[in-house]
């Protein structure tokens, strides 16, 4: 997966099973099975009026059949992130601490 990104705050590749968020600089290429480990992108907020992030991906048939498990990832990343939104709000409002590492 060749990443493309300028000015771009977010996006980056999450892992959530494992609790690993990458980066994803501008010309990093990552190589991992997508298809056997639950992944997503976090959310992506321009920085500047042109900003981008672009992705190049290659999806195997193998991988995508199971149309169950797709509904399930779908509704477990919808909650995930809710629970990640509800932390921001908390963070914003100085009840929790930021659980980013920089």
């Amino acid at each position: 997966m060749p990443v493309i990104r300028r000015d771009m705050k977010g996006g980056y590749l999450n892992f959530p099973a494992y609790n690993i968020t990458c980066s994803c600089r501008d010309g990093w290429v990552l190589f991992f099975a997508g298809y056997k480990y639950v992944h997503g992108v976090t959310p992506m907020t321009p920085v500047k009026k042109d900003a981008y992030r672009y992705s190049i991906v290659y999806y195997a048939l193998r991988g995508m059949k199971d149309c169950f498990t797709y509904a399930v990832e779908t509704a477990r990343g919808g909650e995930n992130r809710t629970k990640r939104e509800e932390q921001m709000v908390k963070v914003l409002k100085g009840e929790a601490e930021s659980q980013v590492k920089g």
